[in-house]
């Protein structure tokens, strides 16, 4: 690469950086997209990389979609995004591979089973870093932001119980489909905790922190260092609980943790999509499940288009934009994102993105044109 193209690479990685800061805020910013590099791009496509397989997997499942609008702000004929890990990693994590008993025709590992603790007693696992682990709560993401009608009204309430004295701590199971705003009553409930209790502790796990944390733990023999870890925070909150589904090992490791949470007396709420009838059914370890199902378990209901058009109108004052956005441009964008609140969202989004240094009023109109990708017109 001459000179020229270095420096037109680094001014478009620094004008991705500038955009995903102004997006998503410097904590988050600073987490998930601080390692990012601009491997390649093509006519079409664009690959962005990260150091971390843990945030490869963050970034695909959660931020795609913003990762997307913020590279079309530079490449703006951009249909595609890979997002992969850096290529010295996943050459690294080849040569393991290849140093790993091959499979047998029928599918049976080969290998000498009869003497395992001779190939790996010299093997070491770190344990887990829960500071690394954790992820950061979105300070806006609060009480104030969350939009309650009788959909949500009981979940707000029982989330919102947890502040009284009074109450007793027990375990606090939110469920509901994707979308409905479980994460944002849980990021709630942490930066309320933070407002009225200074200088103590909370932690948000997502599947994947937890997921990792337990792996680590068992493979490095430390399931009571992390345990203790978890202990030194005053609330607990574990998101999308259902999506460990299947991993039999990190959920009687959970069991273990909700248990221990609970026993000590600190305030654990889980959030995931299904209803605690329906988690064994799921290949939820029936232990987990009944664990689940013994505390208070509150469900949410999808939005109705009332909801929805509150969420945004709380979205759009609590913005700093240089336009200005229509009611009627909200009803649209109301109207025509029904699927979930988080789709909707993520077209409100959009739609600021676009318009929010310029100083015009947004309509129904210019609303459709800068929703048109979305509705795939």
């Amino acid at each position: 690469m001459n000179d020229e193209h270095a420096d037109r690479a680094a001014a478009k990685l620094l004008r991705l950086q500038d955009a995903l800061r102004r997006n998503y805020g410097e904590a988050t910013y600073k987490t998930w997209f601080s390692d990012l590099m601009i491997d390649d791009a093509s006519d079409d496509c664009v690959t962005l990389s990260t150091a971390s397989a843990l945030r490869r997997e963050r970034l695909d499942q959660q931020y795609k979609h913003g990762l997307m609008t913020a590279v079309r702000e530079i490449y703006g004929d951009a249909s595609r995004l890979l997002i992969v890990m850096r290529q010295a990693l996943r050459e690294n994590s080849a040569r393991v591979a290849a140093l790993a008993p091959a499979a047998s025709p029928r599918g049976v590992i080969k290998g000498d089973f009869e003497t395992p603790l001779r190939n790996t007693a010299r093997q070491t696992f770190a344990p887990p870093n829960l500071q690394e682990l954790a992820t950061p709560l979105d300070a806006r993401q609060t009480f104030e932001s969350f939009a309650v009608d009788a959909s949500n009204a009981v979940a707000a309430a029982a989330v919102r119980q947890i502040f009284d004295e009074a109450a007793p701590r027990e375990l606090l199971y939110i469920y509901g489909q994707q979308g409905v705003g479980k994460s944002h009553l849980l990021q709630s409930a942490g930066n309320e905790w933070l407002r009225r209790h200074p200088g103590s502790r909370c932690l948000y796990l997502t599947h994947n922190n937890v997921q990792t944390g337990c792996v680590q733990a068992l493979m490095s023999s430390t399931t009571m260092t992390l345990q203790r870890d978890i202990l030194s925070n005053d609330l607990v909150m574990m998101d999308d609980i259902h999506l460990l589904a299947g991993k039999q090992k990190t959920m009687r490791e959970v069991v273990n943790l909700m248990t221990a949470i609970t026993s000590s007396g600190r305030q654990l709420i889980v959030a995931g999509e299904l209803a605690p009838g329906a988690l064994e059914k799921a290949q939820i370890l029936g232990r987990l499940a009944d664990r689940l199902a013994g505390g208070l378990a509150v469900g949410i209901a999808p939005s109705d288009e009332t909801l929805r058009r509150a969420v945004l109108i709380k979205t759009r004052d609590g913005s700093d934009l240089r336009c200005t956005i229509t009611d009627e441009a909200i009803d649209l964008v109301a109207r025509l994102f029904s699927s979930s609140m988080r789709e909707c969202i993520g077209a409100y989004k959009q739609l600021a993105l676009v318009y929010r240094d310029q100083p015009v009023v947004i309509g129904p109109a210019e609303a459709l044109k800068a929703l048109k990708s979305r509705l795939g017109a």
